[in-house]
C-alpha cells in the first residue's frame, strides 16, 4: 500500500488507496436468505474475468444464488418463486413492432412484459396472434423475474404455464 507524507511533517503518513483498474460487483442471496453484496478487483480486465469465473463456480456449488438481473430469470422461472395468476394479455403496437403485457395479480394495471419467444415457448404461434384479438391467456400463472435497473424496478415474464 503507498502512503502519501503529512504536509507539514508531523504525525504518520496517511495510507493512500489506489482504486484496481477492473472491478465488477454483484448482488446474491446466502443459502439463509441474506442479501450481499460481493466485489471483484483485479488489475487487468482479463484477469477479473477469471476471479469472477471463479467466483460463480463456487457461489453455484454452494447454494448462494442471484439477487437480480439475467440469471434470477432463470432461478426463478417455474419453481414456484415470483409468480401470479394471468387474466388478459395486452398488447400494444409501436412503429409496426407488437409488446405484449400478461396482466393480472398485482399487476392488472400495468402489465409485466412477455417477449415472443416466451410466448413460442408457452405454445403460442406468434405469426398467428393478432394483435387486435390477443389470445385468451386468463387462468395461466405467469413466472416472472424482477430486478434493479438504474434505480428501477423491472420485470419481465419467464414463463407462462397452464395452472
Amino acid at each position: 500500500m503507498a502512503t502519501n507524507g503529512n504536509e507539514n511533517g508531523n504525525g504518520p503518513a496517511a495510507p493512500m488507496h489506489t482504486e484496481a483498474p477492473a472491478s465488477a460487483t454483484v448482488k446474491i442471496v446466502s443459502p439463509a436468505g441474506f442479501d450481499w453484496m460481493l466485489t471483484a478487483r483485479d488489475v487487468t480486465v482479463a484477469g477479473l474475468l477469471d476471479k469472477i469465473a471463479q467466483m460463480e463456480e463456487y457461489l453455484l456449488r454452494h447454494d448462494w444464488s442471484a439477487s437480480g438481473g439475467r440469471q434470477q430469470a432463470s432461478q426463478v422461472s417455474g419453481d414456484g418463486g415470483r409468480s401470479f395468476t394471468a387474466e388478459s394479455l395486452s398488447v400494444s403496437v409501436q412503429e409496426g413492432q407488437a409488446y405484449f403485457k400478461v396482466k393480472g395479480g398485482q399487476f392488472t394495471k400495468y402489465g409485466v412484459n412477455i417477449w415472443p419467444e416466451v410466448m413460442e415457448k408457452s405454445g403460442f404461434n406468434m405469426e398467428e396472434i393478432n394483435p387486435m384479438e390477443p389470445p385468451n391467456i386468463a387462468g395461466m400463472v405467469a413466472h416472472y423475474s424482477e430486478w434493479d435497473h438504474e434505480g428501477k424496478t423491472r420485470r419481465k415474464v419467464t414463463e407462462l404455464v397452464a395452472a
